[in-house]
C-alpha cells in the first residue's frame, strides 16, 4: 500500500477538492493517504489520517510560521509521495524532492493571473508582483516531479515548460449531486448562488438583478469583508438570505429547494479560462444556469441548451433570465435535465481520479 501524503497551510480542512475529492476517493481506491492542513485536532475521516496545524491568523503568520509546521508534520509521515496544494510551499516541495521523494504540485488557479485582480495589492503593482510569482512558480515547478491543475488552461502553460502536467478538472462526484428526479412543483421561487461571495464574482450585479424580481435569492458562502454590511443591510428585506458557509448535506438541499443557480463572474483574466465548479453543480443537479457569457464557458456547456448566457456586468441581463426561468419551471426543468445529461457525458469527477490514480501509479511505480 502506497502513502500519499497532501498538504495545505491555507484551504479547510474539509475542502471540497483536496478532502472530499483527492484525499476521500484515493483512500477509497486503496491508498494510505494523509491530510496536513490547519484545523482543530488530528482525526480520521473516510479512510484519510488528518494531521492538523494551528490556523494562521494573518496572512504573514501563515507563511512564517504554518509553512514551517506543515514541513514537520510532513517528515513525520514519511510518505512515498507528497502532493502539495499551495504556491507558498514550494520550498517544502522542492526540499522533499531532495530528500528522494515523489512531489507534485496541485495548481488551483492561475496565480499569476489572478494577482492581476487582487484588490490587497496596490495597482500599480500587481504586474511586477505576477511577474516575479511566475518565474518562481516557472523555476520550482520543472524540479518536481508533475503538476495537476484544476483547468487544461493551467496545465498548458506548465506544460510549454517541459513538466509534466496533468489537468484534474474540478468537476463535480456524481453520487453526491445528482439529485434524480426532483419533484419541482415543491421548489422554491429562489436562485442561488454558492461559492466565495465577491465583488469579482457578481455580488452586487446578483443583488441589483434580484431586487427587480419576484424571486428569492440564497447566497452561501464566506463574504468579501467590504461587502459585508452591505450583503447585512440587504438581507434584512424579504428577498435575500444569508446561509454562511454549507456543509456539503447542507449544499445539497439548498440546491434541490433551488429553481436557477447563478454563476455571473466578472470577465477578468482569471476567470476567462476557468472552469466553473459551481457552472458543473449546478447542472449536476439538475438546475438551469445564468452564466458569465465568455467563450470558454459557451465550450463547456456545448449544444446542451443549460444555460442561459448573459453579460455579468449587466443586472438588467441577469434579471431577465432570471425571471425567464423562474415564471417558465417546465423550461427551467428542461434546461436542468439537459445539463446533468451534459455532467453525466464526460464531466464529473469519476474520470478525473481515473486520471489522478494513473499519475499515481506512473509515479510511484518507477
Amino acid at each position: 500500500m502506497h502513502h500519499v501524503c497532501h498538504l495545505s497551510s491555507v484551504h479547510p480542512t474539509k475542502d471540497v477538492r483536496i478532502f472530499h475529492k483527492e484525499c476521500a476517493s484515493l483512500a477509497a481506491h486503496g491508498y494510505r493517504v494523509t491530510l496536513i492542513v490547519p484545523g482543530e485536532m488530528d482525526h480520521q475521516d473516510k479512510g484519510v489520517d488528518i494531521r492538523v496545524i494551528p490556523r494562521a491568523r494573518s496572512r504573514s503568520e501563515r507563511l512564517l510560521r504554518s509553512a514551517r509546521l506543515v514541513l514537520r508534520r510532513a517528515l513525520e509521515t514519511d510518505a512515498d509521495l507528497y502532493h502539495f496544494h499551495d504556491p507558498e510551499l514550494f520550498p517544502i516541495g522542492l526540499f522533499l524532492k531532495a530528500k528522494g521523494k515523489r512531489v507534485i504540485f496541485d495548481s488551483h488557479e492561475d496565480l499569476p493571473r489572478q494577482i492581476l485582480s487582487k484588490p490587497w495589492i496596490p495597482s500599480a503593482l500587481r504586474r511586477p508582483v505576477s511577474g516575479v510569482t511566475e518565474l518562481i512558480e516557472n523555476f520550482a515547478a520543472k524540479r518536481l516531479d508533475a503538476v495537476v491543475t484544476a483547468t487544461p488552461f493551467i496545465r498548458d502553460r506548465f506544460a510549454a515548460l517541459g513538466v509534466r502536467a496533468e489537468a484534474i478538472n474540478n468537476y463535480p462526484m456524481l453520487e453526491e449531486l445528482d439529485l434524480g428526479q426532483t419533484d419541482w412543483t415543491g421548489k422554491k421561487r429562489q436562485a442561488i448562488y454558492i461559492g466565495g461571495i465577491t465583488a469579482i464574482r457578481g455580488a452586487r450585479e446578483m443583488l441589483q438583478a434580484i431586487q427587480s424580481t419576484d424571486t428569492n435569492l440564497l447566497l452561501a458562502g464566506p463574504i468579501e469583508a467590504t461587502l459585508t454590511e452591505e450583503l447585512e443591510a440587504a438581507a434584512k428585506g424579504a428577498q435575500i438570505e444569508l446561509a454562511g458557509v454549507l456543509d456539503r448535506p447542507q449544499v445539497v438541499v439548498a440546491l434541490r429547494e433551488s429553481m436557477v443557480g447563478l454563476c455571473v463572474l466578472h470577465p477578468t483574466i482569471n476567470y476567462l479560462d476557468s472552469t466553473p465548479i459551481k457552472l458543473f453543480e449546478y447542472m449536476a443537479a439538475g438546475l438551469p444556469v445564468i452564466a458569465s457569457d465568455f467563450p470558454r464557458w459557451r465550450e463547456l456547456v456545448g449544444d446542451s441548451g443549460a444555460a442561459i448566457f448573459v453579460d455579468p456586468k449587466d443586472p438588467t441581463a441577469i434579471a431577465d433570465a432570471i425571471r425567464s426561468l423562474i415564471n417558465d419551471p417546465t423550461r427551467a426543468e428542461q434546461m436542468g435535465e439537459a445539463g446533468r445529461r451534459r455532467v453525466h457525458s464526460g464531466y464529473h469527477w469519476g474520470l478525473e481520479l481515473k486520471k489522478l490514480v494513473a499519475l499515481y501509479e506512473s509515479l510511484l511505480d518507477t
